[in-house]
């Protein structure tokens, strides 16, 4: 019997969700972590069974141990085992993993403090200036889910891009994004007196990963923060004004239409 069949069966006798926790392995042989879309889709498979589901990361702090005399961190996914902590944590946290916990011990209290930096990163909706507008919406962004991006600033860019980048919220595309960018809309509500300057940004291309803002030679819609997921001609309606930082591709490519995406430097 598989594991659907076993939960249908399950589902089928009264077993609820508080009585069920589904665990992913952790694999300490380096090399040997589950592949990366079998992981995605086995998780979307079991989630809609509506059981909590669990997976590791690993602590990057040295020293660790752990079972079999792990020497090479405690992770479910390959891909993972080298990552941040704070990073694995979001990745695990945006596909709806409910309990996450390190496989190796001990893990540092700075990883600790930076996975509690970024899930308190978000700002209450209520205390958006946007809000009177977001109520239109209904309780769509209340529901919406909640993702954290590290960005690396670029150098020189002016107050205006900086505030409207971490400071400005929700940064959100609303409902809709295209294959080539991540748009969030929200920024060109500020009020007319943004100033966005065109800044040429060296390089035909915007590559994966560029954190952009539309500039005010396309006035209707300056102020507009926007990660490039595929590469995109560099055509001087756009300031570069970041990088999203190494590994955080992983998460971007987990943000679906309508996340609410909080920015902080890296």
């Amino acid at each position: 019997m598989g594991i659907e069949e076993e939960l249908i069966y399950l589902k089928k006798h009264g077993v609820n969700e508080k009585q069920l926790l589904l665990g992913h392995n952790f694999y300490p042989q380096r090399y040997t972590g589950l592949k990366w879309n079998s992981f995605v889709e086995t998780n979307r498979r079991l989630k809609k069974y509506g059981y909590p589901v669990d997976a590791f990361i690993a602590s990057q702090n040295e020293n660790t141990h752990g079972v079999w005399d792990a020497k090479d961190g405690l992770p479910t996914v390959e891909r993972m085992r080298d990552y941040p902590a704070d990073l694995a944590y979001r990745i695990l946290e945006r596909m709806d993993v409910d309990c996450i916990m390190f496989g190796n011990a001990f893990a540092s209290e700075e990883e600790f403090r930076e996975i509690q930096k970024v899930r308190n990163a978000h700002k209450p909706l209520e205390e958006s200036p946007l809000y009177p507008m977001l109520t239109a919406f209904g309780d769509m962004m209340k529901q919406s889910r909640r993702v954290c991006l590290k960005v690396i600033p670029e150098e020189g860019i002016s107050e205006t891009e900086q505030y409207l980048l971490f400071e400005w919220y929700p940064q959100s595309d609303f409902g809709d994004s295209s294959e080539w960018i991540w748009r969030s809309r929200s920024g060109r509500f500020m009020n007319e007196s943004r100033n966005v300057v065109p800044r040429k940004a060296e390089g035909e291309y915007f590559e994966r990963g560029s954190v952009v803002m539309v500039n005010d030679s396309y006035r209707h819609y300056s102020g507009e923060v926007q990660i490039v997921r595929e590469p995109i001609i560099n055509d001087g309606q756009r300031n570069l004004i970041g990088k999203l930082a190494e590994g955080e591709t992983d998460l971007l490519d987990l943000i679906q239409d309508g996340d609410i995406v909080t920015f902080i430097a890296a």
